[in-house]
């Protein structure tokens, strides 16, 4: 069983291979003909099979893959089981029958998680399937170990009065390393991680969303 199917014209292969990169690493199982069908194996009987055991269908819209008897069979299928999920990928518009769905528009995606056309894709699929980690994740920095003096220092701290009784002794403190964020999370980025089921969702307060910075964002 795969979470999506992922339909496309062959001419468009390196185009569609972030999306099925990020697709995978935000925790879905992607059927990518590409990758999924192994030497030997029956072509067409491995797309069948395949198709009618996955969740839903991604059909990347293209002026290759509107001319292509495939793709057009595969979105055909998708929209009779009432699992497909339109893009477009160049400004090609969708073939006939199709015009109808609402398409996301693809054709200016950065190949980032957090870009909104991601979000709004990711949100769509949580409601076939759940991925299995964060949709989106941060560049992280390790901070190293190390140690710092906490408390009052007699002669560096005589400021405002002294200091309260807890802050005496001055000891020293063993830190771990760990890892911080690089840079402040954005709606935009918070958002994927509330499609993809793991946080809940958050109140912009009506500030508005997307590239907006909130310090209250919390899992």
């Amino acid at each position: 069983m795969y979470d999506i199917f992922l339909s496309y014209s062959n001419q468009d292969r390196e185009q569609l291979r972030p999306l099925y990169q990020a697709l995978s690493q935000a925790g879905w199982t992607v059927f990518w003909d590409h990758t999924s069908i192994r030497t030997g194996e029956n072509w067409h009987r491995k797309i069948e099979t395949a198709i009618k055991n996955s969740r839903c269908v991604v059909v990347a819209w293209s002026a290759q893959s509107v001319q292509s008897e495939w793709v057009l069979e595969e979105a055909q299928y998708a929209r009779q089981q009432n699992c497909l999920l339109p893009i477009r990928v160049d400004h090609t518009p969708p073939p006939f029958g199709f015009g109808m769905r609402q398409t996301s528009d693809f054709t200016q995606w950065n190949q980032r998680a957090d870009h909104p056309c991601f979000v709004e894709l990711a949100q769509l699929l949580a409601g076939f399937a759940q991925p299995s980690r964060l949709a989106f994740e941060p560049e992280m920095v390790r901070i190293p170990a190390g140690s710092f003096v906490m408390g009052y220092v007699e002669g560096r701290d005589d400021v405002d009065g002294g200091c309260h009784v807890d802050e005496k002794p001055a000891r020293t403190v063993q830190v771990a390393a760990f890892e911080m964020g690089k840079y402040p999370i954005t709606f935009a980025e918070y958002d994927a991680c509330t499609a993809a089921g793991v946080c809940p969702k958050a109140d912009d307060k009506g500030w508005g969303r997307g590239n907006r910075i909130s310090a209250n964002l919390s899992p």
